[in-house]
């Protein structure tokens, strides 16, 4: 179902059963669940020069609009670059259908946001490991030593090293 059918619906009766309006899982198996958990945080987490940046906003925003598709038969449209549209995001909850259609499937809907937030730790840990601290200042090392080598003056050389001093 569309979103707009949804909420042409909901506008002429408020009082609509979206059990019966709706096809609702009230349950998705584990691996699906992981799999649509891993996909939201591949969408919202950017690695930046080693370092993990998440952007929260979007990370509940996909979350919302996965954990509804995954649980109900609503389609949501893609805009012309293909990511979903938040426009009809914001029109459901404009009207208070998300909560509505979320409690539809209330009970998995948590256990999918456990499962996001240990994931979402679990990545944001495995950052922070000493292995990869050392990784990253080996390769900063490695990269200083390509540029020292492709030098062609003592000038450059010692403006290089000053420069890297200075961090």
């Amino acid at each position: 179902m569309k979103i707009n059918e949804l909420l042409e619906m909901y506008k002429k009766n408020q009082m609509i059963n979206l059990k019966n309006v709706l096809e609702v899982e009230e349950y998705i198996s584990t691996p699906l669940k992981r799999k649509m958990c891993d996909l939201v945080l591949d969408s919202c987490i950017e690695d930046v020069n080693g370092v993990l940046h998440i952007d929260s906003f979007d990370r509940y925003i996909l979350f919302t609009i996965a954990v509804i598709s995954m649980h109900t038969n609503l389609e949501f449209s893609l805009d012309a670059d293909g990511v979903t549209s938040i426009d009809e995001y914001d029109e459901l909850n404009k009207i208070g259908l998300i909560d509505k259609i979320i409690n539809t499937f209330k009970t998995d809907y948590e256990a999918c946001k456990v499962m996001l937030d240990m994931l979402t730790t679990d990545r944001m840990k495995n950052q922070e490991t000493l292995e990869k601290k050392i990784v990253q200042f080996l390769n900063g090392i490695a990269q200083d030593i390509d540029s020292l080598n492709n030098l062609e003056n003592k000038e450059d050389i010692l403006n290089l090293l000053e420069s890297l001093t200075a961090k």
